[in-house]
């Protein structure tokens, strides 16, 4: 049995073509497979038949036709992929393979095109974008459009069609082949006048053909519709297209990097990291799960393997969702490292008939909150487990079993390989071991059980700040002088404050936001964004700030989100744009009803969102973390700021220095952008951030040996590099510190959240930057360019001069004068605790070979002449 959408609705099985019932029963099959194997509410299935008023007898109705759809699904062969129609509260799931639906079988298509343009394989994109398009049969479900079938699925497969077009055509242009297009593209064009990426084509097409003229005029054309129907301007590549047909500088098709591939060309321009191996120390969470027979029970053969299919589908599935890899490969060093755990289980006496599983942050990369990923998994894990075991008679057919679960963090060594610079799954050292094995076999009953490290690294994220804000008076006038021109002038400003970790990015913009609602003179919206930007959700930023402007609160269910989105749309869009924008906020606040979130239209339908927002009132749109942001949500802010004009809008972005590797010439060059770079606090400001977050708590501090005065914690200032956030931590150390403790003792300390943040730091770095670090933190006093080269060249590495400038205009290293005033320059830590961190990721055995180089007579007079 095959269904079709993309023209009329049609069921065939066979060569044969069934007869459908009535419309109604017609509706309910084209939106329960436009959705297929999703659950549709009832409430959604009755709005889509009756979209203008609902009759009494709606759910009797909708039941008949529920029953004509599975009657109509009885014709099939009875087997594992023949379609069944569930009932699931609150309403349907038909369940269906993706072969047997063109809708399905064109997205897979068109995500494989996409996959081959991005590798640059134009032949093999051409000819897979057009099987998918050769599936449409017109547009879809034309014979119900009058009935009401007008759906945002079918606005977004039709987006995805026209990308699918504008990919296909890319290719053969790439392929010489453009000609081909010239009729279709002319037509489509003509229907499509805001497509800038198509408009582009058409013209590149018609200048190679001879046709300057009319390739000009389809620019005329595209800027017209857009000035009249979006008050915008051609994007940039259109209108440098334009001057290269004035100018005859179109010989051959411009090589363009395709909009579906990330921003690359800067880093590899910067790093060379596909050609290193590193070796290194690095802090990773563990999660462990032993399921096994209740005490006095046991499991047989047949029912161990229930158990471990039962519980490795929950970890699989919860490891999934939480970004968390699972250990599958017996042969990977955590193979043998959960090989270790089970034999010393055993020993314990307690791993007879027990069944072991083992996942891991910091597996493809070393991430923020990765403990707390960790923890996360394993809480998942026990409350699926307790709740699908509670509802199931006897655990579902599964035989009784106890679960235990351990969250360890610790360190282990990763290695970085020379093919694609993936981390390789990492050896954890024994004392993540002994950890381990001391949680399992610990009497407690808690249900996660978690090392002190682990706990630590939770406890962090919830701790509250009490602190007075100190300095960054400046700033704050500088922010107040852009919201106030930017309202004056009525045009949008970018401003972006770059600060590194810790050092107080949030806490100013914070601070600065509450003085601007403050203040009944300044009437603005604020919409600041309420989920932190993730590597891997690039749509979740753009999602969360029109969640946000819409007034939504966190976790609010997706029909309460469409109901206030909506609201919101119909009370600043004007009502031609309404609908078009309507469509495009769904793709992108549901991103799992199909088509592309990040297509073109959807973040032009955020940005008309926003202008129309800033039209109604001024705007501050705060965007932080930039440093996390995928292009996508880096070319919305430069959509916003360069081609928006007439409104007060103005866009606070925050971000580590790293986005300037990704994105060197951020801001470069525009007129209404400009950038803060919040530095270290002075030493005397510094001073009173440590020694408020020490005697904050007052008596309650003091009765347990606040017996420091503020001249006494002086010499732990200058290691903190003026980092407001170190300062506050350190000053918990000293609070929290034993009896008999002396300062000098606490500030050799590293507490989790410094530690933690400097080795987020240092994973920023690009590898070989990282290399010429962990080669400095191996001298105590500083290291020449000499010795450096002679480390780098032994170990196979480039020459690291390029490096040492880069980590010098990063504050990460300070070029000082050699000993005595005299000879070669010397390269210093900034931060005595990076140093401290960076030398503690060298590995043993990395350390002895570096120090044998060294002190090789070999390597000696090119040592001592440079």
């Amino acid at each position: 049995m095959h269904f079709f959408l993309l023209g009329s609705l049609e069921v065939t099985v066979g060569d044969r073509t069934l007869q459908l019932g009535g419309v109604k029963q017609r509706l309910a099959l084209a939106l329960l497979l436009s959705r297929a194997n999703e659950l549709v509410p009832a409430s959604q299935l009755m709005l889509a038949l009756w979209p203008d008023e609902t009759p009494i007898s709606a759910r009797k109705i909708l039941h008949n036709a529920v029953s004509g759809i599975r009657k109509l699904l009885a014709v099939a062969d009875s087997g594992p992929d023949a379609p069944q129609l569930l009932t699931k509260a609150p309403g349907y799931l038909l369940q269906v393979s993706p072969e047997q639906v063109d809708l399905m079988r064109f997205q897979l298509l068109v995500q494989q095109g996409q996959g081959e343009v991005a590798a640059g394989q134009w032949a093999q994109a051409a000819e897979v974008l057009g099987q998918a398009l050769g599936l449409w049969r017109g547009p879809m479900l034309s014979d119900l459009l009058e009935a009401g079938a007008d759906w945002p699925e079918i606005g977004l497969a039709s987006t995805v069609r026209l990308t699918a077009i504008e990919d296909r055509t890319e290719a053969l242009l790439r392929l010489g082949r453009g000609g081909e297009l010239l009729g279709e593209l002319e037509a489509l064009a003509e229907q499509e006048p805001l497509r800038e990426r198509l408009c582009g084509q058409l013209m590149r097409v018609l200048y190679q053909h001879g046709r300057q003229a009319e390739a000009l005029a389809v620019y005329r054309r595209t800027r017209t519709v857009l000035a009249e129907q979006l008050g915008l301007d051609p994007n940039p590549q259109l209108q440098e297209l334009e001057r290269a047909i004035l100018n005859h500088d179109l010989d051959t098709p411009p090589t363009e990097v395709p909009e579906s591939v990330p921003e690359q060309r800067e880093v590899a321009a910067l790093s060379s990291r596909e050609s290193l191996e590193l070796e290194e120390i690095q802090q990773i969470s563990t999660v462990l799960v032993v399921a096994s027979a209740p005490p006095g029970q046991s499991l047989t053969a047949e029912g161990l393997d229930l158990v471990r299919d039962y519980v490795g589908a929950v970890l699989a599935q919860q490891a999934r969702d939480r970004e968390v890899a699972l250990l599958e490969e017996p042969e990977a060093d955590l193979g043998s490292f959960l090989a270790e755990v089970g034999a010393g289980w055993q020993d314990a006496g307690d791993g007879g008939g027990s069944v072991l599983w083992l996942a891991s942050t910091g597996v493809r990369e070393v991430r923020e909150f990765d403990t707390w990923r960790a923890v996360r998994l394993a809480r998942g894990v026990h409350s699926q487990l307790t709740v699908d075991r509670g509802g199931l008679p006897g655990g579902g057919g599964v035989p009784p079993f106890e679960v235990r679960i351990v969250v360890t963090t610790g360190n282990a060594r990763v290695r970085r390989g020379s093919a694609e610079g993936a981390l390789a799954w990492p050896c954890p050292e024994q004392d993540l071991l002994r950890r381990c094995l001391r949680l399992l076999t610990d009497d407690s009953r808690a249900p996660v059980r978690m090392c002190a490290t682990t706990l630590e690294a939770v406890s962090m994220l919830d701790r509250a700040e009490h602190l007075p804000f100190v300095a960054r008076q400046d700033e704050l006038g500088t922010l107040d002088c852009l919201l106030e021109a930017t309202r004056a002038k009525r045009q949008p400003h970018l401003v972006t404050v770059f600060g590194h970790a810790g050092v107080g990015r949030s806490r100013l913009i914070g601070q600065w936001l509450g003085r601007v609602m403050a203040d009944p003179g300044v009437s603005c919206v604020v919409v600041r964004s309420q989920a932190p930007i993730t590597r891997s959700s690039p749509t979740a930023e753009l999602a969360s700030l029109v969640r946000a402007a819409a007034g939504v609160e966190a976790g609010a269910r997706a029909a309460v989100v469409d109901i206030k989105v909506a609201d919101l749309v119909e009370r600043v869009v004007d009502e031609h744009r309404c609908s078009w924008v309507l469509a495009h906020l769904s793709t992108l606040l549901n991103p799992d009803r199909g088509g592309d979130p990040l297509a073109e239209a959807a973040v032009e339908a955020c940005a008309v969102l926003f202008e129309a927002l800033a039209g109604w009132r001024p705007l501050v749109l705060v965007v932080e973390d930039l440093h996390w942001a995928d292009t996508a949500v880096v070319d919305f802010l430069n959509l916003m700021v360069t081609r928006l004009g007439g409104v007060p809008l103005l866009v606070v972005a925050t971000s580590r220095p790293e986005l300037l590797d990704r994105h060197p010439v951020w801001g470069a060059g525009w007129s209404r952008s400009c950038s803060l770079w919040l530095q270290g606090l002075s030493d005397e400001e510094t001073l009173r951030v440590l020694w408020n977050s020490y005697a904050a708590p007052g008596e309650k501090s003091r009765g347990r040996g606040g017996r420091w005065s503020p001249e006494d914690l002086r010499v732990m200032v200058a290691p903190l590099g003026g980092n407001p956030l170190f300062a506050v931590e350190y000053g918990r150390v000293l609070r929290e510190s034993p009896t008999g403790a002396t300062v000098a003792e606490m500030a050799t300390a590293l507490p989790y959240s410094v530690r933690s943040r400097l080795a987020l730091l240092l994973n920023s770095l690009p590898t070989p930057a990282r290399v010429v670090l962990y080669d400095v933190a191996l001298f105590e006093g500083g290291a020449t360019e000499s010795v450096l080269g002679v480390l780098a060249r032994q170990g196979g590495q480039p020459v690291p001069y390029r490096w040492l400038r880069y980590l010098e205009h990063r504050d990460i290293l300070r070029r000082v004068t050699g000993s005595g005033g005299q000879g070669e320059a010397e390269y210093v830590f900034v931060s005595a605790h990076l140093r401290a961190v960076a030398r503690a990721r060298v590995p043993e055995a990395v350390l002895a070979r570096k120090r044998c180089l060294i002190a090789s007579p070999a390597n000696q007079p090119e040592i001592l002449t440079g």
